[in-house]
């Protein structure tokens, strides 16, 4: 739900759009290689690594997560620990997982708690190897499993609860039990038991689960609402979580992602044009499109981690190249793009700047060989 703290980021934004506006982006000279390292530098704090250089100038959980295999390939694992370390003394003193620390340090739910919180944060501990975190927290994280499995585990379906409204990857658009927050529980219990923790989940098949709710024969299902279209992220995720593995599905969904038109002209958006998402108010009214079928980087990079694990090479390296143009051409990296490619712009509200996402962009330019993956 909106409280102070929302309205006080809302100002932060509508502050830096009116700067953006009159002055520009701050631009970085360089190639993409060279502005990204810069980015990613200047996203370190001393203490933790905030999710931009721009407005979102503080934690989130999956914009760090989906970045950690690349920040430690980067050279930054000791930064990536006390990361995670940082958040982590904050969550526990206030005895919950939140998607975001305000800039402040005080957790925030943006807009509500979301089923990818927690297991992002185990994916981060394990791919850092920070292992020395699941002593610490061993009570807490037993504790925020058991509060998970209660308020969004329905036992009845082995899905994520229906009717309860939850955030997800796209945090202004309301679904119900989507696909992403799905594939998010599948890897939670996944990543409970490689660490052996407490898991409820155990003996659970989530692969088989998603398959028979969300699988049509060509693309995943975005949500169990009734409707039937294709999202990005719900093409993605399955494969991205390590829980669908087969290359015939994959080829399935990206057949049915070129279809769609979400690749065009770059990856990735949230959608097409035919998907009416019901959006959170009143973003509805003043951020018109922001995750309708705008085009999103961060997906897009989990996407191409996708095609990197399947060894998907042609495709891969002619994405890889339109990111390097973008970059290139905008001197930062971007937020998001609206579904032409032209830049997100609003009075009220500019695509943010200097994402942490570069990280990907970098790593995936240097090891652009297959992988196991997250």
């Amino acid at each position: 739900m909106l409280n102070l703290l929302h309205l006080k980021a809302a100002y932060r934004m509508y502050k830096r759009a009116r700067r953006v506006n009159k002055y520009g982006f701050n631009q970085i000279s360089g190639n993409a290689e060279s502005i990204c390292r810069y980015i990613v530098k200047n996203c370190w704090n001393g203490y933790y690594f905030f999710t931009s250089t721009g407005h979102f100038r503080q934690f989130w959980i999956r914009d760090f997560a989906i970045c950690v295999e690349a920040l430690v390939g980067l050279g930054y694992k000791e930064e990536v620990s006390k990361t995670l370390n940082f958040v982590l003394n904050i969550f526990n003193t206030n005895n919950v997982i939140t998607t975001c620390l305000t800039p402040e340090g005080q957790p925030l739910d943006v807009f509500n708690d979301s089923p990818d919180s927690l297991p992002l944060l185990l994916t981060s501990i394990r791919l850092s190897k920070s292992y020395d975190l699941l002593v610490r927290y061993e009570n807490f994280i037993r504790k925020q499993t058991e509060i998970y499995y209660n308020s969004v585990f329905d036992k009845l379906t082995g899905l994520v609860k229906k009717n309860k409204t939850f955030s997800e990857m796209g945090d202004s658009t309301i679904v119900s039990s989507s696909c992403y927050n799905n594939c998010m529980l599948a890897l939670l219990s996944d990543e409970l038991t490689k660490m052996n923790l407490f898991n409820p989940f155990a003996g659970l098949n989530f692969k088989e689960n998603i398959k028979k709710h969300f699988w049509t024969g060509d693309y995943f299902l975005d949500d169990l609402s009734g409707r039937d279209y294709v999202a990005g992220d719900a093409q993605v995720f399955p494969f991205w979580c390590n829980i669908i593995k087969d290359e015939n599905m994959l080829d399935k969904a990206l057949l049915s992602i070129k279809k769609a038109g979400l690749e065009q002209p770059m990856p990735l958006k949230h959608a097409n044009k035919q998907a009416k998402n019901k959006v959170v108010f009143p973003l509805n009214l003043i951020l018109k499109d922001y995750q309708g079928d705008s085009i999103w980087m961060n997906i897009g990079l989990c996407y191409l981690d996708v095609l990197k694990k399947f060894n998907k090479k042609e495709l891969l390296h002619n994405y890889l190249a339109l990111y390097k143009k973008s970059i290139e051409e905008n001197k930062t990296f971007l937020e998001l793009f609206n579904s032409d490619g032209s830049l997100y712009k609003k009075f009220h509200y500019v695509a943010d700047e200097g994402m942490l996402w570069a990280a990907k962009y970098l790593f995936l330019v240097e090891n652009p060989k297959s992988n196991s993956g997250t």
